[in-house]
């Protein structure tokens, strides 16, 4: 209890003012006003015409006998109101003493009062604060959800006089973490819905909580509508995109398409001049041969087998010449050569043999295409 409270009362802590006796007599200033005044009147008045050089003389001494009387007049006004006003002054200084007096005390207690209430509401509201986390921790409420405001309990009425929270704050505190459970409870029911309305709505994949954390905690009526709107334009966005994919889709089946038919043409025109190639080379042959064969006559003889373990002879040259000179012992080895000399000077290459003209085609790296 603060020092206000320890103070012991009997009937009043101070003198009452109704105690206070002010007794007081008018002041009583006597003057034979009517009589001066008079006289004065009197003097006065054969004064009161224009002055002319009869009177001049009269008239200056009259004005500095004139400003004499009013010097003294007021003279003596203030001796006999500086005598009568002592004890007002007196009374005053007394009245502004005791008024100084309670105002020191009434600054004292309120610094005191100050320290006290200070004090007091610190601690209501740190049992506000614990009472608010049991009932958390009772309702399992997350930390996310913990957001129940408690500043406007924080007051000296909040406890009763043995020092604990009054039933009524008790019971808005449990209100109040309540409500958290509540709205921590419907967060929870929107974000399982998520998903099952997000493929209701037709989409493909659905929404999260990122995209529509911005209102996640909205009422129940503006998070309904803005997340129809939201499926809406994901749907909508969705289709545009499904829409591009078969589009590039197409796109690039027409240009695997066309640059098949331009390979298998490149495929055909190297047949066909390899054809050509070997046919020229047997006609030239032939034509070298016959009149050696027509000036001597050669004995019959059984043309031998070639051996069995004959070596496999493969060409391969860029497509664009028409006559092969490059050889290699296997398929393989000139598939390697051919991609090799390919990388140095960025042609496409065809792979041969005498027998079976075109067997593969090497392109962009790699065997395009093989027999």
């Amino acid at each position: 209890m603060s020092a206000v409270e320890n103070i012991q009362y009997e009937e009043s802590p101070v003198p009452a003012t109704e105690l206070m006796c002010v007794q007081s007599t008018p002041a009583v200033i006597s003057v034979n006003f009517v009589e001066i005044k008079e006289a004065l009147t009197e003097a006065l008045k054969k004064y009161d015409v224009v002055v002319t050089a009869e009177t001049l003389a009269d008239a200056k001494k009259l004005k500095i006998e004139l400003n004499k009387n009013a010097t003294e007049f007021d003279k003596r006004r203030k001796v006999a109101v500086e005598s009568v006003s002592a004890p007002i002054k007196e009374f005053d200084a007394q009245m502004k003493e005791l008024i100084a007096m309670c105002k020191g005390g009434v600054e004292k207690l309120g610094s005191q009062i100050t320290v006290f209430e200070t004090e007091t509401l610190n601690n209501i509201r740190n049992m506000l604060g614990e009472a608010l986390g049991r009932e958390w921790d009772a309702l399992n409420v997350s930390a996310e959800f913990r957001k129940a405001n408690i500043n406007d309990l924080v007051l000296l009425g909040s406890i009763t006089s043995t020092g604990k929270l009054t039933g009524k704050v008790s019971n808005d505190i449990k209100s109040r973490a309540l409500d958290d459970k509540g709205a921590e409870n419907t967060i929870k029911l929107r974000l399982s819905e998520l998903e099952n309305r997000s493929y209701r709505a037709g989409l493909k994949a659905p929404l999260t909580r990122a995209h529509v954390e911005v209102f996640l905690f909205a009422p129940e009526a503006d998070y309904s509508q803005r997340l129809e709107t939201m499926l809406q334009s994901e749907v909508q966005r969705q289709e545009q995109a499904e829409a591009q994919m078969r589009l590039q889709m197409a796109q690039e089946q027409e240009r695997m398409r066309l640059a098949q038919e331009v390979a298998e043409q490149r495929i055909r025109e190297a047949n066909e001049r390899a054809r050509l190639a070997e046919e020229k080379a047997e006609q030239a042959a032939q034509q070298q041969a016959a009149p050696v064969a027509q000036e001597q006559t050669p004995a019959p003889v059984k043309q031998a087998a070639a051996p069995q373990g004959q070596a496999l002879k493969v060409y391969y040259a860029p497509m664009s010449e028409r006559m092969v000179k490059l050889n290699e012992p296997s398929f393989d080895s000139a598939a390697q050569a051919a991609i090799k000399a390919q990388q140095a000077d960025g042609q496409q290459y065809g792979i041969r043999t005498k027998s079976d003209g075109l067997i593969g085609i090497v392109h962009a790296g790699h065997v395009f295409w093989r027999a």
